[in-house]
């Protein structure tokens, strides 16, 4: 630190050379002894060296105001404010809690997708060049998980009704994964024919005798189908009818007044054994 000396007429000027720069430091009276003055001009510089020396306080910017969060499907929204005070944000650092990640923005909203199912808050720094400001956190929200299909329904059962129908009832499935079960399709192998239908039980009406029927019911929501259940399996029996008429039959005399006659059982018993 170098001083320089001007005189002013009633005093002097003691100037300071800071690097390159000269600044008056005091002005003290003609009427101090020399001494005096010196020291009050090295207290005076040193003053003045300490407070051009001394940093200059980071200047960053307040939280921002009015953070809010939305949701739709997997991506959360977040929106704000800017800071009412404090020196200017030229940029945002939008953060997620527990794990849902991060993202930047020079504006006063940021998406932030592909979030994983579970609840968040959002937290919004503001920034400048000097650093960061204050934070601001969101409400909380939730990111469902994506629905599925259903599962399959369940205690599909089959029964005989009549001569040609079979009934068939199942129970909704216990997981509809995520959207309601909108309607369900059963249907009957060996051509049985396929419905759907909005309840929980159908009949099959007009089938084939002497084959046998197994029923599969799916249900079906917004995503898609779910896998079949199956139900126990029920013959449509054959109807049974007179049987056709013995074969082979032929009589002989037996002794003066007897006749023996035999015959072969018809080859159609119609179904239904014979009685006699």
């Amino acid at each position: 630190m170098f001083f320089h000396l001007s005189n002013i007429g009633f005093g002097y000027d003691y100037w300071v050379t800071v690097g390159r720069t000269v600044v008056k430091a005091a002005t003290l009276s003609k009427g101090m002894g020399k001494m005096q003055r010196r020291i009050m001009a090295l207290l005076a510089g040193l003053t003045l060296v300490g407070a051009l020396a001394a940093p200059v306080a980071a200047a960053v910017p307040d939280a921002p105001t009015g953070v809010s969060a939305s949701v739709s499907g997997s991506t959360i929204t977040v929106n704000w404010t800017a800071p009412a005070a404090g020196d200017p944000a030229t940029g945002y650092t939008i953060s997620l809690d527990n794990g849902g990640g991060s993202t930047t923005s020079t504006g006063t909203s940021a998406d932030i997708s592909g979030v994983a199912p579970g609840s968040y808050i959002a937290t919004v720094t503001a920034t400048n060049a000097d650093g960061d400001g204050g934070s601001a956190s969101s409400n909380q929200v939730v990111v469902e998980a994506p629905a599925t299909v259903p599962d399959a329904p369940t205690g599909v059962s089959a029964s005989l009704v009549g001569d040609t129908s079979v009934s068939v009832s199942w129970s909704a499935p216990g997981n509809d994964g995520g959207s309601a079960v909108i309607d369900y399709t059963v249907s009957l192998d060996n051509g049985g024919g396929s419905q759907t239908v909005g309840g929980t039980s159908f009949q099959f009406d007009g089938l084939t005798p002497g084959v046998t029927y197994t029923a599969t019911v799916t249900a079906r929501n917004d995503v898609g189908s779910s896998g079949g259940a199956s139900s126990n399996s029920v013959l449509v029996p054959v109807q049974a009818t007179v049987p056709d008429a013995p074969t082979g039959v032929s009589a002989s005399a037996s002794g003066d007044t007897q006749v023996d006659v035999n015959w072969s059982a018809p080859g159609n018993d119609g179904g239904s054994a014979i009685t006699g």
